[in-house]
């Protein structure tokens, strides 16, 4: 059995199933440079577009990525995509 199983060196090591959770779920928290629209919070439009536009897949958007993605978003680049579709569910009858 590995020595790194065993419940004290994994939290010598740092990994309890805690901290990793914790990491993984800061992970998951897309970098403000992916705020396209200056709002402070990067939205799903953001997201979207700014992972477009992550050539090298960093999980960055570095000058050159964000200067092309604000380029393209001027030059309508957004109107590519249909916007909204998860707001609109099935239209469902009830009877009561």
């Amino acid at each position: 059995m590995p020595g790194w199983w065993s419940q004290s060196e994994a939290k010598e090591l740092g990994r309890t199933r805690t901290a990793l959770q914790e990491e993984r779920k800061r992970s998951r928290i897309p970098h403000i440079s992916f705020d396209l629209d200056n709002d402070g919070v990067v939205g799903n439009r953001d997201l979207v577009m700014g992972k477009y536009f992550d050539k090298d897949e960093d999980g960055k958007l570095n000058p050159q990525e964000k200067a092309a993605a604000l380029e393209a978003i001027k030059n309508g680049f957004e109107n590519n995509f249909t916007w909204g579709l998860e707001q609109s569910g099935p239209k469902v009858n009830r009877i009561m």
